[in-house]
């Protein structure tokens, strides 16, 4: 493999959903699949774009963090394998106690569903 045909695993700043009203769109007209420790609400977007949502009745700052630093990380992992989608990964309180494997399986499953989509 040349340097040409290496994959970026970085998570770019214009790849992150931020606004409100990205949000609300997702939540309102995505689709929705849950898996055992995240809640995958998705639309189909000329590009790929991702935010990550913490409620705050999961803890406290730390835990809210953490838990999206896992989330980020599943996604950078696996970014190439999704198509062009507006994505909105919503933790569920499970997500504190799970182990990063199993957060990897949830994300491979909700690739395999979109791609039977």
């Amino acid at each position: 493999m040349n340097n040409s045909e290496k994959l970026d695993f970085r998570l770019p700043k214009s790849e992150i959903l931020r606004r409100g009203e990205d949000f609300r769109l997702l939540f309102k007209n995505g689709k929705v699949w849950e898996g055992k420790y995240i809640r995958f609400f998705f639309l189909s977007g000329p590009k790929r774009q991702v935010g990550f949502f913490v409620p705050k009745k999961l803890g406290n700052a730390v835990i809210r963090n953490r838990a999206k630093r896992r989330m980020r990380e599943v996604y950078r992992l696996f970014k190439y394998q999704l198509g062009n989608y507006y994505i909105l990964m919503f933790a569920k309180p499970e997500i504190q106690t799970g182990p990063f494997s199993e957060l990897k399986q949830d994300m491979q499953n909700f690739i395999i569903y979109i791609q039977n989509q």
